[in-house]
C-alpha cells in the first residue's frame, strides 16, 4: 500500500509566539495603551547557537516587541474543536512519519526490547534537539514516546499609553514529553524546565505549563482534559521533572476506513502550552502553544490477542515501525543479507526483474503493512513463494547437502513477508513492485519469522500498520 511518507519531524508553523494581556478599554481600541506591569512570552528553536546564547545576545537576535499595540496579538489558549470525517480520516492516517531504526538505551539492550519500556527523558529529548538541528520539531523516539523542545523567552513590562519599557527578562530551555503506559490506555504528561538566564524578572511571576487533552471523535474523552503545572517563576527553577497522568477513555465511533472494527480504534489530541499570568491584575495571560501530537488507542491487546498486539494500549501511530536486524547476527545471516540484497540489489534474488523493486525500504516511501486476519491470504504468499522456489530453484531446493552439517535443509526464503498485504501474491501482472524467493537455511529463515512477530507485538502493529526494514551491519 502506497502511503505519503514525511519524516518523523512535525516542524512547528511559527518559531515564536508574542501575547501578553490587555485591559478591557485597551482591547476595544485599534491602537491599545497599557498602563501598568505586563508580560509575554515567546519561543524560539533549542539550537545549539540559541542555548549557548547570552541574555544579550538572545535578546539583540529576538528583540523584545516594546509598543502596546506590538503586544496586542498573538496566540489563545487551544480550546477543542470538532473534527470533520475528512479531518478523522486523516488523523487516522497511520505511518505519515518515518525515523531511522530505534536506537535501544543500555537497559534495553535486545533489538526486541519493547520500546513502552525505553521512555524518552527530558535530557535526552534535549540533547537530540541539539545534536540534530531539529528546530521546531516533534521528535518521536519510538511508539510510546514523543517530545517537544523549545527555548522560552519571558518579558516583563512597565507600560505607560503606547510605549513599553522592557524591565525585566529571563529564557529557559523547556522540554515536554509524553511516555505511554505499559498494557494501559494512560501516559504520563512531563515537562522540565532549566538552564534560567535572567536578568531583573520577578521571581513571583506565576508561569503555567499545561497541556489540553480531547478526543478526536465524538465518544471519546480524556481524563482530565487539562492537565497543569503552575508555579512561580522562582518555583520553576527548582521543580525538576514534573509529570501528571492522564487516561484515555471511551471506544468512541467507527472513524472513516477503520481496518479492524473489533479493534475498537479511537484517536486523541495532545495539545501543550505554556503561559505567564500578567502582572496587571486587569491584563490577561500571555500564551506561546506548540503543534497537537496524536495519538490511538485499541482493545486489541485484550479483545484479540496480546501476541498479536501489546506494549501499551495506545501509542503515536503517526510515527512508521522500524524493524532492525542484523547481517552479521548468526542466528539470522542468511535471511538479512537476502533481505538487503532484496532491498538493494534486486537483480541478485529471484524473479530479479532489472527496473522492478521490492517495498519496505527505510527512506523508499513504499511502506510493508501487517496482515493479521486473512489467514487465507497470507496461506497463499506462502504457498506461491514456494511455487517460486521450485519455478527457480527446482524441486530440491530443500536440500543444502552440507557435508558439516548433513541434517540442516532450506527453506524457501521471501520478501515481503507472507503476512504483510505486500506479500507475494500480491504481485499480479507486469508492476514495478515485486517480490524475492531464495533457498536459505530454516533456522534462520524461521529465527527471523520469530523476531519478526515478536517485534510486531511490542511494537503495537495492528492490522494495515506501514512499517519498514532496516537491515544493519
Amino acid at each position: 500500500m502506497q502511503r505519503s511518507i514525511r519524516r518523523a519531524l512535525i516542524l512547528l508553523t511559527a518559531t515564536a509566539v508574542v501575547c501578553s494581556g490587555l485591559g478591557s478599554a485597551a482591547a476595544a481600541t485599534s491602537s491599545p495603551t497599557l498602563n501598568g506591569e505586563y508580560d509575554a512570552v515567546r519561543s524560539v528553536p533549542l539550537t545549539k547557537d540559541n542555548a549557548h546564547a547570552s541574555l544579550d545576545q538572545m535578546f539583540a537576535a529576538h528583540p523584545a516587541p516594546r509598543s502596546a499595540a506590538a503586544l496586542a496579538g498573538g496566540a489563545e489558549r487551544p480550546e477543542f474543536s470538532e473534527k470533520s470525517r475528512a479531518q478523522q480520516q486523516e488523523i487516522a492516517r497511520p505511518g505519515k512519519y518515518i525515523q531511522g531504526a530505534r536506537q535501544v538505551s543500555s537497559a534495553n539492550r535486545s533489538a526486541l526490547a519493547s520500546g513502552v519500556d525505553d521512555k524518552v527523558t527530558p535530557e535526552e529529548c534535549r540533547q537530540k534537539f541539539l545534536d540534530d538541528d531539529l528546530k521546531g520539531a516533534v521528535w518521536f523516539k519510538n511508539h510510546f514516546s514523543a517530545c517537544h523542545a523549545r527555548i522560552l523567552l519571558f518579558d516583563h513590562y512597565q507600560c505607560k499609553g503606547k510605549d513599553c519599557v522592557l524591565t525585566g527578562r529571563a529564557m529557559a530551555d523547556a522540554v515536554f514529553f509524553t511516555t505511554m503506559n505499559k498494557n494501559e490506555r494512560a501516559a504520563d504528561l512531563a515537562v522540565k524546565l532549566w538552564d534560567f538566564k535572567e536578568q531583573n524578572y520577578p521571581n513571583e511571576r506565576r508561569i503555567n505549563f499545561a497541556v489540553g487533552c480531547w478526543g478526536a471523535q465524538s465518544g471519546v474523552r480524556c481524563d482530565p482534559t487539562t492537565s497543569e503545572v503552575t508555579g512561580t517563576f522562582g518555583e520553576w527553577k527548582n521543580y525538576g521533572t514534573v509529570y501528571r497522568p492522564v487516561k484515555y477513555i471511551g471506544t468512541g465511533t467507527e472513524t472513516p476506513n477503520d481496518p479492524a472494527l473489533n479493534e475498537k480504534r479511537t484517536y486523541f489530541e495532545l495539545n501543550p502550552y505554556f503561559y505567564v499570568e500578567s502582572g496587571n491584575k486587569d491584563g490577561s495571560p500571555a500564551f506561546v502553544t506548540f503543534p497537537p501530537v496524536y495519538l490511538r488507542c485499541d482493545i486489541a491487546r485484550t479483545a484479540v490477542n496480546p501476541q498479536y498486539a501489546r506494549g501499551s494500549d495506545c501509542i503515536f501511530h503517526e510515527l512508521a515501525g522500524s524493524f532492525q536486524v542484523s547481517a552479521s547476527d548468526p542466528a539470522i545471516a542468511e535471511s538479512a543479507q537476502f533481505i538487503r540484497r532484496a532491498q538493494e540489489h534486486i537483480e541478485q534474488t529471484k524473479p530479479g526483474t532489472p527496473g522492478t523493486y521490492v517495498p519496505g525500504r527505510y527512506g523508499s516511501g513504499q511502506a510493508l503493512t501487517r496482515m493479521y486476519y486473512d489467514q487465507a491470504a497470507i496461506d497463499t504468499n506462502r504457498s506461491t513463494s514456494i511455487a517460486k522456489c521450485v519455478e527457480f530453484f527446482g524441486p530440491d531446493y530443500t536440500k543444502r547437502n552440507d557435508p558439516k552439517n548433513p541434517s540442516d535443509t532450506n527453506d524457501c526464503d521471501e520478501y515481503p513477508f507472507a503476512k504483510t498485504h505486500q506479500g507475494t501474491y500480491s504481485v499480479k501482472g507486469n508492476t514495478p513492485r515485486s517480490y524475492a524467493v531464495q533457498p536459505l537455511l530454516s533456522q534462520h529463515n524461521q529465527k527471523l519469522g520469530s523476531m519478526l512477530g515478536i517485534w510486531m507485538g511490542e511494537d503495537h502493529i495492528l492490522e494495515e500498520d506501514p512499517f519498514y526494514v532496516i537491515i544493519t551491519d
